[in-house]
């Protein structure tokens, strides 16, 4: 991807980054899920090869929507079906921004390239995946590192696209996050095919 070049303040501490990333995933599985149910509804897990969605042509698997991990979450074989639908949903946006920051001619800067790249040492130092030779482990930490570095990408890209307003002098702060769901929701205008019913 190309560089530019620009003032754009950005923060590079690769920790906050990811967890940053971390962050956001999490608001979607704690969100996508209605405070007063009981028992969210179960379905199985897709296969990781599964084309769930379309996006302007372009085919998302599980692999954009949530990859393959290590540890206990790697042997359920069902996931809650709303937290499933948010993480599509968030898979089909970031497609978007990375497509509209594409055609737009909007690129990473040298500051927010730098932060990706610790970001991808950080992921492959951290456990699970640390001293961690084999080909599973491997193959496994390669699919997370590409989304988080991805996901990464997009939200950088969005700050670009999008970026934060400062109120005016008495003016009452920027709802961020209801101008992003605005900004989004006119994005997906674009031609978005659901292929996979959960």
């Amino acid at each position: 991807m190309r560089i530019l070049k620009g003032n754009m303040k950005t923060n590079t501490n690769t920790k906050t980054v990811w967890f940053g990333t971390l962050a956001a995933v999490l608001f979607v599985l704690a969100s996508a899920v209605p405070a007063d149910a009981q028992s969210p509804k179960k379905v199985t897990r897709p296969p990781q090869s599964a084309v769930v969605a379309l996006v302007n042509g372009v085919a998302l698997t599980m692999n954009d929507v949530l990859p393959a991990t290590v540890g206990p979450a790697a042997t359920d074989p069902t996931i809650d079906l709303a937290t499933l639908q948010a993480l599509r949903q968030r898979a089909i946006d970031r497609q978007l921004i990375l497509q509209t920051a594409t055609n737009l001619n909007v690129y990473l800067t040298a500051a927010q390239q730098a932060a990706l790249t610790g970001l991808r040492a950080a992921i492959s130092s951290s456990a699970p995946y640390a001293g961690q030779a084999g080909p599973g482990t491997q193959a496994t930490l390669a699919l997370q590192t590409n989304f988080q570095v991805k996901d990464a990408t997009a939200q950088y890209l969005l700050m670009t696209l999008l970026p934060v307003q400062t109120p005016a002098p008495g003016a009452p702060p920027v709802d961020r996050a209801a101008q992003v769901q605005q900004y989004l929701q006119q994005l997906r205008a674009s031609a978005i095919t659901v292929l996979y019913q959960f």
